[in-house]
């Protein structure tokens, strides 16, 4: 990897052990033996996420997943590589994400592919949970999540970033200059308003050039397109 002057990061490898299938409960993320890549001198903190990437095998999902009734990662893997054979423009359906246990792709912006030096992926701005969160400066984060070219490496990068128009939490009552309010959980109509929220805010932050937000979308575009993953 190269890190661009743009992002002022160090990084910091480790193999992480695998989390295997629990019949009987324990962890939910499930995932082999992979390395792992944790960043240090971020300019955002306090996110929900803090910056990281993993890189996983992935014929070894079928090993950490022995003890389930299927390889339960499967479906997201080769929904990636449908993704990755055609590039359809993007829409509302939730992008592949490994791995992510107890939520859910709430929405999607910004989705853009990219190649890097032995693979390529799909990046875009997202926050995961289990209600309808809405778009906010703590949750929101870029990942990129990718395949190598002969498909043996999945690639899974998390980076927070804010822009101006967001609030700074998901129940701020503040409204950015330009932004968009969030809409009250109150109301009668909150499954409508929350729909139609989502799609402006999807229009808004497509709208946005990557130089706004911090940090860059075009500086973090840059180092994953740096990115060589090998044995």
């Amino acid at each position: 990897m190269i890190i661009p002057p743009c992002l002022p990061i160090s990084a910091a490898g480790a193999i992480a052990p695998a989390q295997n299938y629990d019949p009987m409960g324990g962890p939910q993320e499930v995932y082999p033996q992979h390395r792992r890549i944790d960043y240090s001198g971020y300019p955002l903190s306090g996110t929900f996420f803090a910056p990281y990437m993993r890189v996983f095998p992935v014929a070894e999902f079928a090993s950490a997943y022995a003890a389930a009734p299927e390889n339960y990662a499967a479906p997201t893997i080769s929904a990636m590589q449908s993704l990755l054979t055609t590039r359809p423009p993007d829409n509302d359906d939730p992008l592949p994400f490994l791995v992510m246990a107890g939520a859910g792709q709430v929405f999607h912006t910004q989705a853009k592919y990219l190649d890097f030096a032995n693979g390529s992926g799909v990046r875009y701005l997202t926050s995961y949970g289990q209600y309808y969160v809405p778009y906010n400066n703590h949750d929101l984060f870029y990942t990129f999540q990718g395949l190598t070219s002969d498909g043996k490496y999945w690639v899974s990068v998390i980076f927070p970033v804010n822009h101006a128009l967001l609030p700074p939490t998901y129940d701020s009552t503040v409204v950015p200059p330009g932004g968009v309010p969030i809409p009250s959980y109150t109301s009668a109509t909150y499954d409508a308003d929350m729909t139609a929220y989502y799609a402006t805010m999807k229009a808004l932050m497509n709208s946005q050039p990557d130089n706004t937000f911090t940090p860059g979308l075009d500086c973090l575009d840059q180092y994953i397109s740096s990115l060589s993953i090998g044995d």
